[in-house]
């Protein structure tokens, strides 16, 4: 499975996340998206599609997380544009502070970071196999307020 071409979204009609393939239409709006989704029990594609809500549409990093929200399964730990990760870092005093920061993708750092354009952490392999996703920016915003 090529994952960094997988997007999720929420479901128009019924605000449930959708993971597979975007479908873009060509001489049509670009706000009228669907997903194609992938059959977990076959890994093949289904012939259902459902329309998305662009706002909600978020591309596959390739990466895994050591640990997400929704599960165990392989596909339940890809990393995505939107994820919640909560990261880890320890202060100078040797207290472990924790932070939570969205994933993104910086065209001028060439990747997918945790944070900002500001203040970021590249998201390469070593970070995201540290990391654990705890939610995502469409369902749980309130967590990017957080740190402990």
């Amino acid at each position: 499975m090529m994952d960094r071409y997988l997007f999720r979204g929420k479901r128009l009609d019924n605000s449930e996340l959708v993971l597979g393939f975007l479908m873009v239409p060509i001489n049509r709006p670009h706000t009228d998206l669907h997903i194609l989704p992938l059959s977990t029990e076959t890994e093949k594609y289904c012939r259902n599609y459902y329309e998305v809500d662009p706002a909600t549409i978020g591309q596959c990093t390739g990466l895994s997380a050591k640990k997400s929200y929704r599960g165990e399964r392989p596909e339940d730990l890809l990393i995505f544009e939107g994820d919640i990760a909560k990261g880890s870092y320890e202060e100078i005093d040797g207290r472990i502070v924790y932070y939570f920061e969205e994933v993104k993708y910086i065209t001028g750092q060439g990747g997918w970071v945790l944070g900002d354009e500001d203040a970021f952490d590249n998201l390469d392999g070593i970070l995201a196999q540290e990391v654990e996703v705890v939610g995502n920016i469409h369902d749980n915003p309130e967590l990017l307020q957080k740190e402990v």
